[in-house]
């Protein structure tokens, strides 16, 4: 199992367990997530709950931050960008989307 798929597979039984998402959701969710790899590899579980609006970015950020998910990013090694980089991005672009006013979406680079 790679990186990518471990830290999709932790961030959604993080959320099952912490009740933010069913496991109807989490299921539909998975088949998603594995529909959008098909043309775009580099997807992750997170995103695809956004983008279905199942849960905020606030919300999903919040379990990119749980001490599981971080230790995986940490010892994702140079699959995966490291953890601070990662969350301080995604900080970035969380900011920029909250600029832009509701239901938007922000990009940050690296």
């Amino acid at each position: 199992m790679n990186e990518r798929t471990r830290l999709d597979e932790l961030f959604m039984s993080q959320a099952l367990g912490r009740g933010m998402l069913s496991s109807v959701q989490i299921h539909r969710l998975m088949e998603e997530v594995k529909r959008r790899r098909m043309t775009k590899p580099s997807v992750f579980a997170h995103d695809v709950a956004v983008d279905l609006g199942l849960l905020t970015r606030d919300k999903a950020l919040s379990l990119l931050r749980s001490d599981a998910v971080q230790q995986t990013l940490i010892g994702a090694g140079p699959d995966l960008e490291r953890a601070d980089l990662l969350l301080k991005t995604a900080d970035e672009a969380l900011y920029v989307a909250k600029e832009k006013g509701r239901n938007c979406v922000g990009t940050a680079a690296p």
